[in-house]
């Protein structure tokens, strides 16, 4: 009887010790998908700014397009957020926009911005505060594309 219970003892026991490894791999697993993608930080989403020549006229037009009153309504910037965040912005073509800029929201604007470097972009603004904390960069790709980075304060 003695050796008949050491034997489902020790059975038990490699069964628990095998459920522990289990276990073990089951909470990496969950840790690694729990954590931030590798690469350009985290990615917090994107809104697109065009610069306009006549901020009354074009706020018009994405007001009607959008079917949405601006939520930022400035002499310096007109934001709107429907579908994607759209801004206006009338200083635009006084910095060298050409036309609309994607601006990715970043957790760190500085680690995104070398590693976009590193890659290759040359920076056309580097990071800049906007007022309130917030941040922006822009840079242009191996194929001129605009490509502008920003962190919310």
């Amino acid at each position: 009887r003695a050796a008949f219970l050491s034997e489902r003892n020790d059975k038990l026991a490699g069964t628990l010790r095998e459920a522990r490894g289990q276990l073990g791999t089951l909470k990496e697993e969950i840790e690694r998908l729990g954590q931030a993608p590798s690469g350009y930080g985290v990615f917090l989403g994107a809104m697109t700014i065009y610069p306009v020549k006549d901020l009354a006229a074009a706020k018009a037009v994405f007001s009607d397009l959008l079917g949405a009153e601006p939520h930022v309504d400035q002499p310096y910037y007109v934001g709107f957020s429907a579908a994607q965040d759209v801004g206006l912005d009338p200083n635009g073509h006084a910095q060298g926009m050409t036309g609309p800029v994607p601006y990715w929201h970043v957790e760190d604007i500085e680690m995104s911005l070398k590693q976009l470097q590193a890659d290759g972009v040359q920076v056309r603004q580097p990071v800049t505060d906007v007022g309130e904390g917030k941040l922006i960069a822009k840079v242009t790709d191996a194929d001129a594309n605009a490509i502008g980075l920003i962190q919310e304060a």
